[in-house]
């Protein structure tokens, strides 16, 4: 028997990887680049998310999010001038063995830096209640 959390949970992880696909494709269309180190980009969005969250900044979460999200862009940007700029007039195989080796020092980076465990990132009030409330509406 499928439940509303099941439910709202399948469809969230599902825009999910849309997002994350359509994000894939802009990148190809745009620079023909199959950019594997794509993953960890959106991997420095949640660590610094989650470094934000742990740091006494009282900051609202939608600001630690638009931060998040900024940082990601900027090491975006950080690794095209660095890693794909020189070697975009090169032949594709460079392109893939830059793209290749930008994933990897991004992991490793984090795994030196964060830890090699798993992080949680603490969800504001709003998302804990909203879900709490359909459960106990269904319960």
């Amino acid at each position: 028997m499928l439940t509303i959390d099941f439910l709202i949970n399948a469809i969230s992880l599902g825009s999910l990887y849309a997002m994350i696909a359509l994000g894939l494709v802009i990148v190809y269309g745009i620079l023909k680049l199959v950019n594997f180190a794509y993953g960890e980009l959106i991997m420095v969005a949640g660590y610094t998310l989650y470094v934000l969250s742990t740091m006494s900044l009282a900051l609202p979460w939608f600001v630690m999010a638009i931060l998040a999200v900024f940082m990601a862009m900027a090491t975006s940007y950080l690794t095209e001038l660095v890693a794909f700029r020189p070697v975009r007039a090169k032949s594709l195989t460079a392109m893939l063995i830059t793209s290749f080796a930008v994933s990897t020092l991004l992991q490793n980076g984090a795994l030196l830096i964060i830890s090699p465990r798993a992080r949680a990132v603490t969800l504001p009030q709003i998302f804990q209640t909203a879900g709490q409330a359909v459960r106990d509406h269904h319960a």
